[in-house]
């Protein structure tokens, strides 16, 4: 193989492997890579909640502000997760279509 087109395919596959890494899912919002950053701070939730966890015992009376800051963790995480959970399902299934007996492709119908 002549070098100008090792180089040349070297540069497409270098290319083609950017885009992919720069590709998320926009999910309207107009920012991209936020994912990155909530993704950092969910780990660093788990890295916290793990090492609570271990530190509590199941008798222990905790003050009601801890309590509170832990059921509050608690319930914005589940929201957030079920919102972003249904945004992309739903999202995912209006832009599937189907056959129909015909062969003809239509739109998949939201419920």
């Amino acid at each position: 193989m002549n070098p100008n087109t090792k180089k040349y395919l070297n540069c497409k596959i270098f290319l083609v492997y950017i885009i992919y890494i720069m590709t998320g899912r926009n999910l309207d919002y107009g920012h991209m890579y936020e994912g990155r950053m909530a993704r950092t701070e969910l780990d660093n939730i788990e890295r916290n909640a793990k090492k609570l966890h271990k530190f509590l015992r199941d008798d222990d009376d905790l003050p009601e502000w801890v309590n509170k800051k832990i059921f509050l963790a608690n319930s914005y995480l589940k929201s957030a997760t079920n919102y972003l959970h249904n945004k992309i399902v739903h999202r995912s299934h209006s832009t599937k279509k189907r056959k129909t007996r015909k062969g003809k492709q239509t739109k998949r119908v939201k419920k």
